[in-house]
């Protein structure tokens, strides 16, 4: 993980070359499975896109699935503290 945030993975870019859109495509395959296969979010957000205090934006589909996505997010950051 430290070197995907080192390459600003998590931070999306078209234009991306090189390292970066390699660690790109990882970050979102690694994503895809963990909202699509782990935790059956398929079009909601997730526990990546989230973080507490955040501004809810988007679709109200999206919105409504925010909370949802901060407990998730809550419950994998105790586990990986635990």
């Amino acid at each position: 993980m430290p070197i995907r945030r080192a390459l600003s993975a998590h931070d999306l870019d078209d234009n991306a070359t090189g390292d970066v859109a390699a660690a790109q495509d990882e970050y979102n395959e690694v994503e895809r499975r963990l909202h699509w296969t782990l935790l059956g979010l398929v079009g909601s957000a997730g526990p990546l896109d989230t973080y507490p205090g955040m501004a809810p934006s988007g679709s109200d589909y999206y919105q409504k699935s925010v909370p949802h996505a901060l407990r998730l997010r809550a419950l994998l950051m105790k586990e990986i503290h635990r």
